[in-house]
């Protein structure tokens, strides 16, 4: 394993231990709220949410719980950037346009995101969430994983901007790039971080007589596909047989 995998792999290991904290904050506090408003496991309609119109629709497969937890950690931003509103009063609506989804076969991995509009207070987010069927998916630290993020690309601002907080920074889209651009079944090349920097990406054709340009708007639509803007990232292009310390593996 080279270096620039090695770390990689230890900055994924950091996002992955901070998703599962904050997922377990989230179902402890789900918890309370269920026990306080003595709310029988299951009952998730009494949780306190802001209503998103369109979700269960696009959001594959969704069980109650999902939609739950996606529109409680809505409201949980949303109170981050606005203490004085009723919240009773606003509902979230999802973008038709901007929802990706993607299933990665070889992981079994489903990938949903979206941004979410609530015109009442003139606001959006991107929701990011990814699920498996299995119990014990060894690509994911959790069986389901939930991210609300403030939107980083202007071509998705429909509202003024605001000072947008969320749980989650910007360099979160680069990170969620740099773990599933690996999981994209590219034939004539490879993906790689450049010295663990989540701002570049490092594409290694492995044939000598590539077109750089074409690699290039491959990886960007693979990331337009993610929900996330190609333009956050600097791209190299690379033969395999100039990288010295290049390792590629087939599985049998």
């Amino acid at each position: 394993m080279d270096d620039d995998t090695k770390k990689m792999n230890n900055l994924v290991l950091v996002f992955v231990v901070v998703q599962v904290l904050f997922v377990g904050l989230c179902v402890a506090t789900l918890s309370r709220v269920l026990v306080n408003d003595n709310v029988e496991e299951g009952e998730f309609a009494r949780l306190p949410s802001i209503t998103i119109d369109g979700l269960s629709e696009t959001l594959v497969d969704a069980t109650e719980e999902d939609t739950k937890v996606i529109e409680w950690m809505l409201l949980d931003t949303v109170k981050k950037n606005m203490s004085e509103v009723d919240f009773g009063s606003i509902k979230g609506v999802v973008r038709s346009e901007s929802v990706k989804t993607y299933y990665f076969g070889a992981q079994k991995i489903y990938y949903y995101s979206a941004v979410i509009d609530v015109p009442e207070i003139r606001q959006s987010y991107r929701v990011v969430h990814e699920y498996s069927d299995e119990q014990d998916n060894e690509y994911l630290s959790a069986n389901e994983q939930y991210i609300i993020l403030c939107l980083s690309d202007l071509g998705e601002i429909r509202y003024a901007e605001f000072d947008c907080k969320s749980d989650y920074d910007k360099l979160t889209y680069n990170t969620i790039v740099m773990k599933y651009i690996w999981y994209f079944d590219f034939e004539e090349f490879v993906v790689r971080s450049v010295s663990g920097d989540y701002s570049k990406i490092r594409i290694i054709a492995l044939k000598d007589d590539y077109n750089g340009d074409v690699l290039v708007k491959k990886v960007k639509e693979a990331i337009r596909g993610l929900g996330v803007s190609p333009d956050l990232f600097e791209y190299e292009v690379a033969w395999w047989g100039n990288e010295p310390n290049f390792q590629y593996f087939v599985e049998d």
